[in-house]
């Protein structure tokens, strides 16, 4: 313990109250007692005890005239003490011995300094959190001072406390106080200074000071950038430390209520005296440690003598790992416009951001809208999707997949297959047309896409809803697709009409039937769907689709006029077996009007032309003599021979052909 003095006095001024004057003096100064009785023979000084001090105007003499002195003027006296002593405190009066009632009564209080002042605290090192008792005595003073306590330090700013006094009296008159405080210690006392103060207003202030040695606790643990998260198979160094020990403290590790021995730890003195010590553990963290605790712990002497042993911050550990998956898989049969649903659960850590595709068909992820994806975060490390097809179609089929990944790897669900039961599906679109001659018979295949295949069909004709055949098994020629072919005669014109064919199978019929038209053989329709593309400054391209051929082999035909030289008349420039023709040796940046026609031998002439189309070659380049041509010939020469020859042998057919059916029919 450390003690300081600081001392201050000041001497009180007289008062005088005009009834019952109560006068403050010091001891060893000089009090002036100033009587308002007018003056007489009969005037009396005198104390309680019976002491007289002076009667008419005379100082007795049994009281020591040098320190009691009389003053009078015309009208009053007053009586000055000097050099005050302890037992001149006390009551005073004055009053006229003729007239009992002229009196005047005066308290003479005597303030007197202590003459001991002293305080006593521990005097040794004091451990945080315990009792302790300081002590601050002022004897032989009066009247006894006013004490209190502050707090000064690094940590606090004049924290005020107030101690409990016991008071004792001399024999004498003066009085001993004492003052005891009791306080728990606290962090905010360390380096700090207990002062204690005693004090009379306006005549002394002492103050002497208790210097504390206090020894701290560490402060709670902090772990060092460490929440509990780590990767899955990770080798991580772990840190943790505390502050304002004093004297230094242990930092130790706990894994799941087991001390871990094999760790670091460094100490550092800090400039306040106090200390900082630092935990380093260094541990392989897998999966298998999830939801397990991980407790920094630090401890010191001071801890350990009060009832808080230790004290730790503690974490939960949580992996972060790749994703696992259970979802739906296997194989699944749908009615095609049924709904169908897919379900997946995810586990990780992190979770796939909300923003990664999920779902995924015949290995592509799924961006139509018309499938209903949706996603419920069950927690931060599992979450549930479900995929939902509410019309399911055809094209829908194949291998639905789950899939997720974060920063540690990917998962993928083992895949669904889904197969569409639908009804069937004819294998070609439109009508089908059929030439056919009275007398000849034509063969119409029925060919189907269904699933299951387990196929029947029934042929009519449309005009009159008259069955031809019904409850064909249709032939399987694979998996999926199943036939029926049937043979028709030609007997009359009745029988040029359209016929469907219905196929029917467990999911029910077919919705749109296959449809057939028999007609009379004719020339060829006309091309369809011209198309032109500039192929360079001197050549064109023409593709058309075919037109129904009329019931015989059709060639094709293109003629072409030079837009640029005003020539609006067509000329028939080649013929190829395709509607497709190559046209180079042109002028360049010169436009073509182009039309492609289609004919056969069996209607020599007649020709079917489309509508005509416009063809641009590239400009720029040499001028070169036109010259038309398919993609096979280079001359129309041969063609035109042919086709004449042809028509000549068309012709000798037909008249032996007509020749022979008249003698049949005779």
């Amino acid at each position: 313990m450390k003690v300081g003095i600081f001392a201050a006095v000041v001497l009180f001024g007289v008062f005088v109250n005009a009834e019952d004057d109560v006068i403050l003096a010091v001891l060893g100064s000089t009090v002036v007692l100033d009587c308002k009785i007018p003056q007489t023979d009969a005037l009396v000084w005198d104390r309680p005890d019976g002491t007289v001090i002076a009667i008419r105007g005379v100082v007795r003499p049994t009281v020591n005239a040098s320190r009691f002195v009389l003053q009078n003027n015309t009208v009053l006296e007053s009586l000055s003490i000097h050099d005050l002593l302890l037992q001149d405190d006390g009551l005073y009066r004055c009053y006229d011995l003729a007239n009992a009632g002229m009196k005047q009564n005066f308290t003479v209080n005597i303030f007197v300094r202590p003459t001991v002042f002293s305080v006593r605290g521990p005097d040794r090192v004091v451990d945080e959190g315990t009792l302790q008792t300081v002590t601050c005595q002022a004897d032989g003073g009066k009247p006894p001072p006013l004490v209190r306590w502050y707090l000064l330090g690094p940590n606090t700013n004049a924290t005020t406390y107030i101690g409990h006094n016991l008071d004792s009296i001399h024999s004498n008159g003066t009085i001993s106080r004492l003052n005891t405080l009791q306080l728990t210690i606290d962090r905010n006392m360390y380096k700090g200074s207990l002062i204690c103060d005693a004090s009379i207003q306006y005549f002394y202030q002492v103050q002497q000071t208790v210097i504390l040695d206090v020894n701290l606790v560490p402060l709670a643990p902090e772990f060092e950038s460490f929440s509990g998260l780590f990767d899955d198979g990770e080798t991580r160094s772990i840190m943790c430390h505390s502050n304002g020990s004093r004297p230094a403290a242990n930092i130790y590790w706990i894994l799941n209520g087991t001390r871990i021995n094999s760790t670091t730890s460094q100490v550092v003195k800090n400039s306040d005296g106090t200390y900082f010590v630092q935990g380093t553990l260094v541990r392989h963290l897998t999966r298998s440690m999830e939801n397990t605790v991980l407790s920094c712990v630090v401890t010191n002497d001071v801890l350990q003598k009060t009832n808080a042993k230790t004290l730790s911050q503690s974490v939960t550990l949580l992996p972060n790992y790749s994703p696992t998956i259970s979802a739906d898989n296997g194989t699944r049969s749908v009615i095609e416009g049924s709904p169908l649903v897919f379900h997946c659960v995810i586990e990780a850590r992190p979770l796939p951001p909300s923003n990664q595709q999920l779902w995924f068909l015949n290995g592509n992820p799924i961006l139509d809208p018309t499938f209903n994806i949706t996603r419920t975060d069950l927690s931060v490390s599992k979450l549930t999707t479900t995929l939902l097809v509410q019309h399911f179609q055809r094209d829908q089929s194949g291998q639905y997949s789950c899939q997720g990944h974060n920063h540690l790897g990917a998962a993928k669900s083992l895949p669904v297959t889904v197969q569409v039961l639908h009804s069937p599906i004819c294998s070609f679109s439109g009508v089908q047309k059929h030439a056919v001659r009275i007398g000849d018979h034509v063969s119409l295949t029925c060919r189907v896409t269904a699933n299951p295949n387990n196929v029947t069909m029934r042929w009519r004709y449309i005009r009159n809803n008259a069955p031809i055949k019904s409850g064909l098994l249709g032939t399987v020629e694979s998996q999926t697709v199943s036939s029926s072919t049937i043979l028709i005669d030609i007997a009359s014109m009745g029988q040029y009409s359209d016929i469907a064919c219905v196929a029917s199978n467990n999911v029910g019929d077919m919705m749109f039937p296959c449809l057939y038209r028999i007609v009379e053989p004719s020339p060829p329709e006309i091309p369809l769907n011209c198309s032109t593309r500039t192929l360079s400054q001197t050549s064109v391209r023409i593709e058309c689709t075919p037109g129904f051929n009329g019931g015989s082999p059709q060639h094709f035909l293109l003629q072409s006029t030079d837009s640029s030289q005003g020539n609006s008349q067509f000329h028939t420039i080649s013929n190829n077996s395709s509607p497709m023709f190559t046209v180079d040796g042109l002028t360049a940046d010169s436009n073509y009007t182009l039309r492609m026609c289609s004919a056969s031998s069996a209607f020599a002439r007649t020709i079917s032309c489309g509508a005509p189309v416009q063809a641009t070659t590239s400009p720029a380049g040499t001028v070169n003599k036109k010259r038309l041509s398919s993609i096979a010939e280079s001359s129309a020469t041969p063609y035109i021979i042919g086709g004449v020859v042809g028509f000549l042998v068309l012709v000798i057919l037909i008249s032996v052909l007509g020749y022979c059916l008249h003698k049949k029919r005779k």
